[in-house]
């Protein structure tokens, strides 16, 4: 039997008085729908008034047909559209009352920008990234026809899923709660033993029901909305017995926002209308919950047949308390570790070479101020070179870089910025400080799942290589191409289908941006990070072709080859690269511009102070050949410079390079002057090649995936 398609739209939008280049785009989408007709595997009808209402009909009783038959429902979003009654009262109510009885999928596509109402608002509307077809169309013609092919595969996809369609036989009726049952305890409750654990969730889940009032379809949503609410809110998420308190007879003790929100949910059918929420507790709880969001988004896919790369939380989530901040936070050893010191230790150990060799005193030195450095995590400033193109997730946290989650918005302007998010961030220059405060609302997605290919046959075809300056050739079968220097994002553990994987796993929870619903101009604020500046300890090129690639490395060692094939490209494996890295920082605060400016002073001191006591001591650090030739300091990267010969997209008015090079003019110690070599401020872009490719902040993320790898890998003897 053919699925049918009901396709809604404001009458407008086909001709009219509305503007002729509108009226040919909405013809366009419909054309490309009625392509889906030609599908002999999976037959389909397109159900559309001007088409399927003729001569002597009785139109209204046509249109109720339809929608009461309708498997899907395309609603061409546009002013026309939301102005029309006729949709708003009669055909928008209906097809909202068949999505919350059986489930109908409504997808909106958006034709024209335009006010959404609350309900569209917090639908995941198509194109994705919110940008309309007349935006696309404005470009050029090929675009707009791929992107709408993408859309109708999508909506071809959607109905050949199996159906789930209402049962008089109870055992089918029960099937959801069954599943909800199975999400519940999954998410929640995987510390019990199976026996308690099935009893509880079987409980919980009855609660639900009485409280919403719902069967099937419906409570498996009110379930969805119980699990994300206590994930959200509760400080003991796993507890039974504060679960089952929260819908409980004893006033006291229950939740009634809980309870009061699963009943607005059963009277309209829609738990993804209002937000759920959250103070700055947030940050810590979802991070902290993380293996809970990822097993709640693994139980979608196994108990609600979602595919991985659409799973998002059912709720939006609305941030009253956060701090925004365009910078990119790489994981560090406390993260990556687990807080297990062995192998940092088994290390350190390893890499301090034999006292019949030398006394290693540098070695010390460098190893203490790398680890310390990145024993929580550096951030990494957001560029403009191929390293970020395509979207990029910025900073959002509260109080500290480390609590805080990416957070990416997949509308974004002609030069690659989040619209509304970039437009904030531009802002902080001008206000002389890196984080602004933002109530943010979004959704929470897995991103190992949603920015990359959600097939094993494409994540298996595609070679990403992590360490070339052209790295985003991409399969087609990304869903959203998110910038290389945030691969820690999309290169995580596979989706439930590739639990056999041995890929490295990652933090993985994004917060997809939805809506900003203020700031402030406050700067009597805190929000802390690390400002760091990287210097490389090394000598002088031995030759001009060696100059041109970068200084001398330490000990004679040579720079990594770099292949001329882009396809050849891969991550550079035992160069050991950061082992001349010295890292000077100190932890500031970047919401409040004066003791903002007050740190940086403070860190360029420090940077000068321990450079001039290991150029003092050099005679005792280093190997003679080495001191002979001349130590050098060159600065690869800081918090607020790349280092790769491109600009930042978020400028600092009051850059580290400009504070070190007046500071540097102003040394008396000129021998110590010469040895401190910063980027001349007319060849910024004209960077040795070893220096952009290797030790930019752009690639650092491959660096230090280098060092992790490197430290865990087991001490020999």
């Amino acid at each position: 039997m053919a699925k049918l398609i009901f396709v809604s739209y404001g009458r407008k939008d086909l001709g009219g008085s509305k503007r002729e280049e509108l009226g040919s785009l909405a013809a366009q989408v419909i054309e490309h729908l009625k392509g889906l007709r030609g599908d002999s595997d999976l037959p389909v009808e397109l159900w559309l008034d001007i088409d399927d209402i003729r001569a002597g009909d009785e139109w209204q009783a046509e249109i109720d047909d339809a929608l009461a038959r309708a498997d899907l429902a395309v609603l061409l979003v546009s002013p026309a559209f939301l102005a029309s009654r006729f949709i708003m009262k009669h055909e928008l109510p209906r097809l909202r009352q068949r999505r919350k009885e059986n489930g109908l999928r409504l997808i909106p596509i958006l034709l024209e920008p335009c006010a959404w109402p609350s309900w569209l608002s917090k639908t995941d509307i198509r194109p994705r990234g919110n940008q309309a077809l007349s935006e696309i169309s404005s470009l050029e013609a090929a675009p707009l026809d791929r992107k709408l092919a993408e859309i109708v595969a999508e909506i071809r996809e959607i109905l050949a899923r199996p159906e789930r369609r209402a049962s008089a036989d109870p055992s089918e009726r029960d099937h959801r709660e069954k599943a909800a049952a199975e999400l519940v305890a999954a998410t929640l409750l995987s510390d019990l033993d199976p026996a308690t654990r099935a009893e509880v969730s079987r409980r919980l889940v009855g609660e639900v029901r009485a409280c919403s009032g719902l069967s099937e379809e419906g409570v498996w949503n009110a379930a969805r909305f119980f699990v994300e609410y206590h994930l959200l809110t509760s400080e003991q998420p796993t507890s039974p017995l504060e679960l089952e308190a929260s819908l409980g007879a004893d006033r006291k003790r229950r939740d009634a926002a809980l309870v009061a929100r699963l009943k607005q949910g059963g009277r309209s059918g829609d738990f993804s209308d209002e937000p759920i929420e959250v103070i700055s507790t947030f940050f810590r709880r979802t991070n902290d919950r993380a293996d809970r969001w990822k097993a709640y988004f693994e139980a979608l896919v196994r108990e609600g047949g979602s595919t991985p790369g659409e799973v998002a939380s059912l709720a939006p989530v609305s941030v009253r308390f956060g701090f925004l901040s365009p910078q990119y936070l790489v994981a560090g050893l406390l993260s990556r570790f687990n807080d297990d010191w062995k192998p940092l230790l088994d290390d350190y150990q390893r890499s301090l070479p034999s006292p019949k060799q030398r006394r290693a005193a540098f070695e010390r030195l460098q190893l203490s101020q790398w680890n310390c450095w990145l024993m929580w995590g550096p951030s990494i400033p957001i560029c403009r070179c191929a390293q970020w193109r395509g979207h990029h997730a910025l900073q959002y946290g509260y109080g500290d870089e480390n609590n805080s989650i990416p957070v990416l918005e997949l509308a974004s302007d002609d030069k690659g910025c989040p619209k509304v998010l970039g437009s904030v961030a531009r802002e902080l220059a001008k206000t002389r400080r890196s984080a602004q405060f933002a109530s943010l609302t979004g959704r929470l997605r897995w991103g190992p799942w949603f920015l990359r290919p959600a097939t094993a046959a494409a994540a298996e075809e595609e070679e990403i290589d992590l360490a070339s300056l052209d790295r985003l050739t991409r399969s087609s079968g990304t869903a959203v191409p998110i910038a290389a220097a945030q691969s820690g994002l999309y290169l995580g553990d596979p989706p439930p289908h590739r639990l056999d994987s041995d890929r490295p796993e990652s933090d993985g929870l994004v917060m997809v941006f939805e809506s900003l619903e203020r700031t402030s101009a406050e700067t009597r604020v805190y929000f802390s990070a690390y400002l760091w500046l990287m210097f490389l300890v090394a000598v002088p090129p031995l030759s001009a072709d060696q100059g041109k690639v970068g200084p001398g490395l330490l000990r004679a060692k040579a720079y990594p080859d770099w292949p001329d094939a882009a396809e050849s490209r891969t991550r550079v494996r035992q160069a050991k690269l950061w082992e001349d890295l010295l890292p000077v920082f100190v932890h500031a605060n970047l919401g409040d511009p004066e003791a903002l400016s007050f740190q940086k002073r403070a860190l360029v001191e420090s940077a000068f102070t321990l450079l001039r006591e290991v150029y003092k001591q050099s005679p005792g650090l280093f190997d003679s050949e080495d001191v002979a030739a001349g130590i050098q300091f060159h600065l690869v990267c800081s918090s607020d410079y790349s280092g790769c010969g491109e600009e930042l997209r978020y400028p600092s008015q009051d850059p580290l390079l400009a504070r070190l090079r007046e500071r540097l003019a102003a040394e008396p110690d000129r021998d110590l002057a010469e040895r401190i070599v910063l980027p001349a401020s007319d060849s910024e872009h004209s960077r040795p090649s070893g220096l952009a490719a290797y030790f930019s902040a752009c690639h650092l993320p491959d660096l230090l995936g280098d060092y992790f790898e490197h430290v865990s890998q087991p001490a020999s003897g």
